[in-house]
């Protein structure tokens, strides 16, 4: 059988401190969209509370504006509504997800 959810996140969270213990960045990758999708804050050391890593400069946008702004693109460069705001849903739920790669990051690369 396999690990519950709740073990899985424990298992994970204990993971990232090893990593970052022994020094890894916690600006890793799949550090973040290990922490985004198990929700565990990412911190230096497992020495004291952790806390979340915040980038300087960076800005917080609700997932309601980032899909609509994403619609807002493909219907602007001609795309039909219908297609323009699945193409949107499909992309908000990469980065709902914690999947950067897949989400509004694609949009002016791809599309």
């Amino acid at each position: 059988a396999g690990l519950e959810n709740g073990e899985v996140k424990d298992a994970y969270k204990k993971l990232i401190h090893e990593f970052l213990d022994a020094g890894g960045p916690p600006d890793d990758l799949i550090v973040k969209i290990g922490c985004q999708f198990f929700g565990c804050p990412v911190g230096k050391s497992t020495q004291g509370p952790l806390q979340e890593v915040h980038v300087e400069g960076a800005k917080v946008l609700d997932f309601d504006y980032l899909e609509e702004f994403m619609a807002q693109c493909f219907l602007a460069s001609g795309c039909p509504e219908k297609e323009a705001r699945v193409s949107a849903g499909v992309l908000i739920e990469a980065d709902k997800r914690g999947i950067d790669s897949h989400g509004i990051g694609r949009l002016k690369t791809i599309y």
